[in-house]
């Protein structure tokens, strides 16, 4: 397994799917100074930091959960680690565990809600960024599911009005437009 964000990789020739790749074949990739990582190696960096986070691991692929769950608990991360996917039915097998799990949507979406609610999901993470989202989190908080905000392109714009939509949690790829917000 490799950390990546994107299920492929581009270079300069060609799209590589990483799911049709050995790691091999992803070192000799000419990516210029991009590099793509082991999921061990990311893991074993993060073990070696400071534990005051909080991890969020994006599945690509529902047919991975199980090693992703048993490398986490390894490393002793289960505790920090929220596993998010776009189906509900990923987390089906996923027992005895303290990983959280996360529903991601493009939109915020009572059914959403209702979903994870029903599927023994932990929190729903809606790509949507407007300060008016502050009654979907109520909502999700009264069903006792968690919500959290995907910042869609980063801007410090976004990053604030997910800020203000008072959030459970916020995933950024801009962490400084946050802490500068927070600590003015």
């Amino acid at each position: 397994m490799v950390l990546s964000h994107d299920p492929h990789i581009i270079t300069n020739d060609e799209i590589n799917l990483i799911n049709n790749l050995t790691f091999d074949e992803i070192q000799n990739l000419n990516m210029g100074k991009k590099q793509v990582i082991s999921f061990d190696k990311g893991l074993n960096i993060i073990k070696s930091k400071n534990k005051n986070f909080k991890l969020h691991i994006d599945l690509k692929s529902n047919n991975i959960l199980n090693d992703v769950v048993n490398k986490l608990e390894y490393y002793n991360l289960d505790d920090n680690t929220m596993v998010q996917s776009w189906f509900s039915s990923t987390f089906k097998d996923l027992n005895n565990t303290n990983i959280k799990t996360g529903l991601v949507s493009y939109y915020p979406s009572k059914l959403h809600v209702k979903e994870a609610y029903n599927n023994n999901i932990d929190a729903v993470i809606p790509h949507y960024t407007s300060p008016n989202l502050k009654h979907y989190v109520k909502h999700a908080n009264n069903y006792g599911i968690q919500c959290g905000c995907w910042s869609i392109n980063d801007s410090k714009t976004d990053v604030i009005n997910t800020l203000e939509t008072k959030s459970d949690f916020v995933i950024t790829n801009r962490p400084i437009y946050a802490f500068n917000y927070l600590h003015k």
